[in-house]
């Protein structure tokens, strides 16, 4: 045998061994522990959650707890609550704001109000609403008898919500606050000793599987990315340890990777089997490790992770971006990760343009004087490999004159992970109704109706291309220098696979926007981003922002507001005022008719919204008398969208209509 050839066996395969046997410790280790569940000194904690410090095959990334001084705490939106109790066959808990005192003593313009993150959690019927009221007259304190606690060292006032409005002009701050329901039945309590009860919120992760397999003595655990069932019973085939099962079919599933084998004990068999695959498996993994440290040295301009290969393998030319003129090629560019820091000056904060969902977008210049947004995914994202992937890989097979442009994404000698689009410099459709460019005027009519129809376009263009967007809202609509749209920000976004009428994940977006049915049944089809797209037809319509926790309780959620306003034939108060609502009957037709639309999209029910054609469809016919100006390009690009959908359904009897005629309004939630 050659003298290197022998010395490089020896070397791999005595680290190797070495390797395989810690890995079979780690794994008996792990799944002897894993029904262990996690605890605060003498307090249990169930599964979801986890406790800071257990170990990290355990945890789950969305429910941690931190144990402070024998207390269990969990924090949500930046403010910390105390766990008072946990109800884990109701999925519920008990919590109690920590800064109480702070809360009592001092305006809601320096506490804040209470806001839970409702992809983890959700208030529960035990809950009641009520107002915390500061700087209350003595009058208004003294007469506080029923449905209202006063707090007898301070000016302020606990009353139940249904009867604030009496105290509003006798107060001079208030904030909504929940409370429990069996705190209400002594009258004589104090606001203090009410809010110290605290009040309920259930966790949204659908549990019934790990519920079923409980029974059986199986125990669920979070493996990273994985749900895993742990030794100990069996329950049906989801509990089989034999089975690549998970909880259910997760976004947090990476794609390349099966859950790791479940030993069962006392078959010894089945346990040989394991061992052999887990040795299989871990020299397997050691080899290509070895393959890829081979490959960097020989290669180090390849560069130093799997997204690299793949990034490369959407691109079909060089990755040096000097040698490469714009439009000659149809591939993506690769960048290096140096110039993209030099176009943004070093990620100068200066130039941060926005948050793009999984990271901070940064204008730049590259050296050609191209302008450019970075998006620079965040370093604490656990996702971010596949976000990053998820994006790039969808960007790079769709072309529409209302998509973002991508330019590409780095790799050689890559410090982090970059995505390079097109620069559109006019900011954003939320910018421009409620941000910092609002004016009253400047936006008029025509230039919403312009939007909408373009956004509709781009929309249509992704489901006809199995893409589903899941993150519509108008912080994603771009803007350029003419108001035509860019739809951005597709690391939500999910490929349909053929023949599908919907897949199951866990619901995410943006509070306001989200399918109510997807966050219900956590199956998301191409009718989630119809009602997102409502919102942002209501938007447009009132210029008002999807969520504004200042507004009436029960206006909260702008598709509420729009829908009780149509119901209740009161758009005329729901209209922003400067688009000529009220002085041009051309514009108030139009907007009646894109209102019915909006209430359409906004449906419950996902069969009772239209399709993105025939919202598009829609959207043209409201427009056709304002139609002569539009540009040719626009035309042919709406021409061409409506072609590839098909024939396309009419739109039924106006809801206005409808609605107008009937004395008693029936009720819609959003």
């Amino acid at each position: 045998m050659h003298p290197p050839s022998f010395l490089f066996i020896i070397t791999v395969i005595s680290p190797l061994a070495q390797v395989v046997r810690f890995g079979l410790a780690v794994e008996d280790e792990r799944y002897a522990n894993c029904g262990n569940p996690a605890a605060c000194w003498n307090r249990t904690v169930p599964y979801p959650f986890t406790v800071d410090g257990q170990e990290e095959y355990r945890r789950h990334p969305g429910y941690r707890l931190k144990c402070e001084k024998g207390n269990l705490v969990v924090t949500m939106k930046s403010q910390k609550y105390r766990v008072l109790s946990i109800d884990e066959p109701n999925q519920s808990m008990t919590i109690l704001r920590m800064d109480l005192d702070l809360l009592l003593s001092s305006p809601p313009q320096e506490q804040g109000a209470f806001v839970l993150d409702e992809s983890l959690f959700n208030y529960t019927l035990n809950d009641l609403n009520a107002t915390l009221f500061y700087n209350c007259s003595q009058s208004q304190r003294s007469s506080c008898k029923l449905h209202c606690w006063p707090e007898k060292s301070g000016s302020h006032l606990l009353v139940m919500s249904d009867y604030a409005s009496e105290y509003v002009e006798s107060c001079q701050y208030n904030v909504s606050i929940p409370i429990l329901k069996s705190s209400v039945s002594d009258s004589s309590a104090s606001a203090n000793q009410v809010l110290g009860n605290g009040f309920e919120v259930r966790w949204v992760l659908d549990m019934s599987e790990c519920k079923a397999c409980n029974e059986s003595g199986v125990k669920c655990r979070y493996d990273k990315n994985f749900i895993f069932f742990c030794p100990g019973g069996n329950h049906g085939s989801r509990c089989d340890p034999k089975l690549e099962s998970s909880f259910h079919e997760s976004d947090d599933a990476p794609p390349d990777r099966p859950p790791a084998p479940i030993p069962r004990p006392g078959k010894s068999k089945r346990k040989t089997i394991v061992v052999i695959g887990i040795a299989a498996g871990g020299t397997s993994i050691m080899l290509i490790a070895l393959f890829l440290c081979l490959c960097y040295h020989y290669r180090r301009n390849l560069g130093h992770s799997y997204l690299v290969s793949k990034c490369i393998n959407l691109s079909a030319f060089s990755s040096s971006i000097d040698s490469e003129r714009e439009g000659q090629h149809p591939g993506l560019l690769i960048f290096d990760y140096r110039e993209l820091q030099d176009a943004t000056n070093n990620f100068d904060p200066q130039s941060i343009l926005g948050d793009g969902g999984f990271g901070t977008v940064f204008y730049g210049k590259l050296r050609d004087g191209r302008a450019v947004a970075v998006k620079r995914l965040y370093d604490d994202n656990y996702r971010k490999v596949e976000q990053f992937m998820n994006e790039v890989e969808i960007l790079a097979t769709l072309r529409h004159p209302n998509l973002v442009k991508l330019y590409g994404c780095t790799s050689r000698q890559s410090h982090r992970l970059l995505i390079v689009y097109e620069y559109v410099s006019n900011g954003t459709v939320a910018d421009h109704l409620h941000g910092k460019l609002a004016k009253p005027g400047s936006l008029p009519w025509t230039t919403r109706s312009k939007i909408a129809i373009e956004t509709a376009s781009a929309l249509m263009y992704l489901h006809a291309s199995d893409v589903v967007h899941r993150d519509v809202k108008t912080s994603n609509i771009l803007l350029d220098e003419n108001f035509s749209v860019k739809v951005a920000d597709f690391g939500l976004s999910r490929l349909f696979p053929l023949n599908v009428t919907h897949i199951t994940t866990a619901p995410q977006g943006t509070p306001g926007y989200v399918d109510p049915e997807y966050h219900e049944c956590y199956q998301l089809t191409e009718k989630s981003d119809v009602y997102s797209f409502g919102v942002v037809l209501m938007e447009l319509i009132s210029s008002l922002p999807a969520v504004d926790i200042t507004r009436h309780r029960h206006e909260i959620n702008l598709s509420t507001m729009a829908i009780n306003k149509i119901l209740s034939n009161e758009l005329q108060e729901f209209v922003d005022l400067n688009l000529g609502f009220d002085s041009n009957s051309d514009t108030r037709k139009m907007i009646m008719d894109v209102a019915e639309l909006g209430f359409r999209c906004l449906q419950n029910e996902k069969e009772m919204r239209p399709s993105m054609a025939e919202v598009l469809s829609t959207l043209l016919e409201i427009r056709k008398p304002t139609r002569d100006g539009d540009s040719k390009e626009a035309k042919e690009s709406e021409e061409a969208v409506l072609l590839k959908a098909g024939r396309l359904m009419h739109s039924p009897d106006s809801v206005m209509v409808r609605f107008a005629s009937t004395t008693t309004a029936s009720t819609a939630s959003s």
